[in-house]
């Protein structure tokens, strides 16, 4: 047994075959060279902290909220609970092992149809096919719903992992499947427990988002949460529905808790991820990494660079200085001079408030309506209409993670061990215009003005 000192959630105690099968390998330890927030840190200069030690924080969450359900008969009966726990440890550690460099910005510059391509090879679509995993209200294939990391993530665990997790006594495809919010052997009858287990780590109050959510509030320095993830964690139960199923819980006693991690995740999500300064800078790097994708025939951003190449933040930003440098004229040289000296322009406005108090109701409709069918035509209008270089109007939506606000409104609280009610049927969350996606216009401060006047004239 280890113990790691972690600023976020103090001492965490991690089992020797763990850092011996998982943590110390080349796959694992990539991971401390993955932004968790990508270039949030170009607005919040301590926002450093990686993929790496979030994982880690996951494990250990994980390894919590297990212990309080082994208290539980009816959750230990029948089944090999030590099984369970180890899938969920094991999914917990490996859960983000592929992201691609700078995390949900290139995303999309992977190749969702290649990734299923793999697992279908590596036999884990088969696998659920089998289990019968999927929804009755699409026609689409459950992988089909995931996101490229989830998906790169199975590919990992089933390509390299495979048989330190057979050493472990872990069924690798359970653990991909866990990672993909899932369970093959609770959809194979071998017990709901698995099912559970699964939800610890993928659910919308999950270990996952505790950790990144206390540790983004922790590391950025925003200090706009109070959490009390001990007491949340401690709070995980398990209750069976009215349709005799079980599901994953939280007791009433942490309703305060509860209702604190609700508005805390949404002002994290506002004043840190939406900060209007990080819609830039992560618009900004997007661009970048998307120029860079297409500069030569190597890609650093493809299935086979990040699974046997293991390429991190830093291989990408000595791919963008060589870009830079090879043709200095270029838009993606322009745009490195940019990022490299935070030379960003101003925002139009920098919140919500802002937002409706310059632009009419009118014109706010207009204009995002103009701005869902075509952004980068609109910029260009703005920009031709006031004599302004194209390239110096920016529209952007407000960057918005893997993770919706209004999936709050499924976290579930039973009370007594019984009527288990939705946060929203209670009455502790409700929709909230304030914290939905938002347009922004980025332009010379100078202009700021001259834009909110136009879009009045000629979209109000």
């Amino acid at each position: 047994m280890k113990r790691v000192k972690d600023p976020v959630h103090g001492y965490l105690s991690i089992e020797d075959e763990f850092f011996d099968r998982i943590i110390d390998t080349a796959e694992f330890q990539r991971l401390r060279d993955l932004k968790q927030l990508s270039a949030t840190y170009m607005v919040y200069p301590s926002a450093n902290h990686t993929r790496f030690e979030h994982s880690l924080g996951v494990f250990s969450l994980a390894k919590r909220a297990f212990a309080n359900l082994r208290r539980d008969d009816e959750f230990c009966n029948g089944v090999d609970v030590d099984e369970i726990e180890r899938t969920l440890l094991c999914a917990a550690l490996l859960h983000d092992i592929g992201h691609p460099p700078f995390s949900h910005i290139a995303e999309k510059l992977l190749d969702g149809e290649r990734l299923k391509e793999r697992l279908r090879d590596l036999g884990l679509e088969g696998r659920m096919d089998d289990a019968d995993i999927g929804s009755v209200l699409t026609s689409n294939h459950p992988l089909d719903e995931k996101a490229e990391h989830e998906l790169l993530s199975s590919v990992i665990i089933l390509d390299k992992f495979d048989d330190r997790l057979d050493a472990l006594d872990v069924d690798p495809h359970e653990v991909a499947a866990y990672v993909l919010g899932y369970s093959i052997k609770a959809n194979e009858n071998q017990g709901w427990q698995h099912g559970v287990a699964a939800d610890i780590l993928s659910s919308p109050m999950d270990v996952d988002r505790l950790d990144y959510v206390s540790r983004d509030n922790f590391m950025t320095g925003a200090d706009v949460a109070n959490l009390d993830v001990d007491r949340l964690v401690s709070s995980y139960t398990t209750c069976q529905t009215d349709d005799d199923e079980y599901e994953l819980t939280f007791t009433d006693k942490a309703l305060s808790t509860v209702s604190n991690y609700l508005e805390g995740r949404l002002a994290v999500y506002m004043w840190v991820t939406q900060h209007h300064k990080s819609v830039y800078a992560n618009a900004l790097l997007r661009e970048l990494l998307e120029k860079l994708d297409s500069w030569s025939d190597s890609s650093p951003f493809t299935v086979e660079r990040i699974v046997d190449d293991r390429v991190g933040d830093s291989f990408v930003r000595a791919r963008l200085r060589e870009a830079h440098e090879a043709d200095p004229t270029s838009r993606l040289s322009e745009l490195y001079r940019r990022f490299s000296k935070r030379d960003f322009p101003s925002s139009c406005w920098k919140h919500r408030l802002g937002y409706q108090d310059k632009i009419s109701e009118d014109a706010r409709d207009e204009f995002e309506k103009t701005m869902t069918d075509n952004k980068s035509e609109l910029a260009g209008q703005i920009a031709e209409h006031l004599g302004l270089d194209p390239e110096s109007v920016w529209l952007e939506e407000s960057y918005v993670p893997n993770y919706k606000p209004s999936d709050l409104r499924d976290v579930q609280v039973a009370y007594e061990g019984r009527d288990v009610q939705s946060v929203g049927e209670i009455g502790l969350y409700s929709d909230d215009d304030y914290t939905g996606e938002m347009p922004y216009i980025f332009a010379p401060e100078a202009e700021v003005e001259n834009i909110v006047e136009l879009l009045n004239e000629e979209l109000g």
